[in-house]
């Protein structure tokens, strides 16, 4: 009986390796920038042949490119972040650099194919946020 409970055991650790689900580093994955985008001195800019256009409510901007005068499925919202929170933030354009200010800690966030992402300016790329 001994030996049937081990091989059992036995069995369950090896189907639970094998199946089981992995645990996550807990790390957000990202994502590189859109095409057109570059980051300049904290500020997300817009590299030759595309330009920002600020939206009407001054919280967001979608990023055009010049040659087919469309966005270019981007659009970035100045919001705050988790830090400091409460607050608002907009979005002013200085030469080709988008800048995200405001009362709090403000961030750029964008949605790509329905998953949000902030702006990681120390990395240089998109950071998956919850």
């Amino acid at each position: 009986m001994k030996s049937v409970m081990t091989l059992v055991f036995f069995l369950l650790i090896v189907i639970n390796s094998s199946f089981g689900q992995s645990k996550s580093s807990g790390e957000a994955p990202t994502v590189k920038l859109p095409e057109g985008i570059s980051i300049a001195d904290g500020k997300l800019q817009a590299k030759k042949g595309y330009y920002f256009q600020i939206a009407a409510d001054g919280k967001s901007a979608q990023l055009i490119n010049e040659k087919r005068n469309s966005a270019t499925g981007g659009t970035f919202v100045c919001a705050c972040g988790e830090i400091l929170g409460n607050g608002s933030c907009s979005v002013t354009i200085l030469a080709s650099e988008l800048i995200c200010s405001g009362s709090c800690t403000c961030q750029f966030r964008t949605i790509i194919s329905g998953v949000k992402y902030a702006v990681d300016f120390l990395k240089g790329n998109l950071k998956k946020v919850e």
